[in-house]
Formats: structure tokens, C-alpha cells, sequence
């Protein structure tokens, strides 16, 4: 894969990622799990392991402009380029992240655990997410608010209440709550958490009927 992109870096490459969704433009870095990509307007910073199949064509510069700023988050020449990494150097910047659904989520990344990130959105307020199921992060440059709020509005603080280091263990810590999973796109997904054994999450739906949903499968999570 090196050798490939490093032949095509004056091409614009075509990304399909999970999700279905579609990505284009130049790729301006990339490593064994992390493809930077700029679209024109923003540098996504794409993990591999949801890069579905990919192409390159010099067709599209007329519609896609070339970066005139550097990299929102920019690695050290001795700094492997990971997912981890990403998220730390993006750790109390405003960031976009695409999980899953029709639109992305604003906010920041307040912590990082070992398999998921605690995400402070002004929607949806605070929020477990999986990192794997995230499908790429775009960092908003230095002046840039979500829906133009303000530091006051919308500040960015370290979450202080000490919570497990994986998710599982987090599922069974919030045993009881009422809970938003994967933003409700299934109406099975909001409900209250009844139980978590093999692997399965049991939530107790408006009318009382249970669903069993596979952790491997939660993107992200809100308690109510």
C-alpha cells in the first residue's frame, strides 16, 4: 500500500469507507493505519481498517482545490501515524468525527480510554464512542466553533468522574440507565440497560420488549 500511494501522491484518490460513504481528494499522509486525506475544505484523517476499496484519478482538479494550510493535527517525523495518536493530538481541539447515520458529530474529545473516547457534543452531550467505529476525524481550525458557539457556551473541560478503560466494563458500570445507542436509529436502541452477558447488551424498550445488542456492533453510547 506504501508503494502505491507514495506513486500516486500527485493523484486524487476516490475512498470508499465503511457506511457506504464516499471520499475524494488528495492524499497528503498516510501510514499503516491512518490515510489524511483533503477534501477540499478539510483534512479527514481516515483509519485504514474502514477503507473499504480505493482509486485514483487525475480528473477531478478542477473540483477539488489543493491544500493551502497545513494539517490540523501534524505528526512528528519520529511520531508513528496511529489512531491513538490522532486522538490525543486532537484531545481539547474541536473536532468532526463520522461513527454512524445520515451526519457527523461536533464537539471534542475530552478523554481517552483503551478501546473507546469520552466525546462531549452540544447535542448530544456526553458520549462513549468506539474507536472502532470511527470512520474518520476532521479537526476545525483554530478559530472555528461548532454552530458558532462560544469557549463559554461550549467549553472544553477533562471529564472528572473515573470510569473503566473499556467499554464493556462501562456497559456494566451503567447497569439501570436509560440509554441512547448508535443515536437511536432504531427504536430498539433507546431504552433502559437491563443487563450485558456474552457479549450481548439487553435493553428494555419503551413497551418492556427486549433486545439483545452485540457490544462489537455499539459505535457510540449516551445515558439519558
Amino acid at each position: 500500500m506504501k508503494k502505491l500511494i507514495q506513486q500516486s501522491e500527485k493523484e486524487f484518490a476516490k475512498i470508499e469507507v465503511s457506511g457506504g460513504k464516499f471520499l475524494r481528494g488528495p492524499i497528503i499522509d498516510f501510514s499503516t493505519e491512518i490515510i489524511v486525506l483533503f477534501n477540499g475544505h478539510d483534512y479527514l484523517y481516515i483509519p485504514v481498517i474502514h477503507v473499504k476499496n480505493f482509486t485514483f484519478s487525475n480528473n477531478d482538479e478542477d473540483s477539488v482545490s489543493k491544500p493551502t494550510n497545513p494539517p490540523g493535527i501534524n505528526s512528528k517525523s519520529t511520531e508513528t501515524l496511529t489512531l491513538k495518536t490522532i486522538l490525543s493530538r486532537a484531545q481539547g481541539m474541536y473536532v468532526e468525527l463520522y461513527v454512524t447515520g445520515k451526519v457527523p458529530l461536533q464537539g471534542y474529545i475530552s478523554n481517552i480510554m483503551n478501546d473507546y473516547i469520552i466525546f462531549e457534543s452540544p447535542i448530544y452531550k456526553t458520549m462513549y464512542i468506539s474507536l472502532n467505529h470511527i470512520k474518520w476525524l476532521i479537526p476545525y481550525i483554530s478559530d472555528q466553533k461548532p454552530y458558532g458557539l462560544t469557549k463559554e457556551d461550549f467549553p472544553i473541560d477533562q471529564y472528572s468522574v473515573e470510569l473503566p478503560q473499556n467499554l464493556d466494563n462501562l456497559v456494566k458500570k451503567i447497569k439501570d440507565e436509560l440509554v441512547i445507542i448508535n443515536l437511536g436509529e432504531k427504536s430498539y436502541q433507546i431504552g433502559k440497560l437491563v443487563d450485558f452477558s456474552g457479549n450481548f447488551v439487553e435493553i428494555l424498550t419503551t413497551r418492556s420488549v427486549p433486545y439483545y445488542i452485540n457490544i462489537q456492533h455499539i459505535q457510540s453510547l449516551s445515558i439519558v
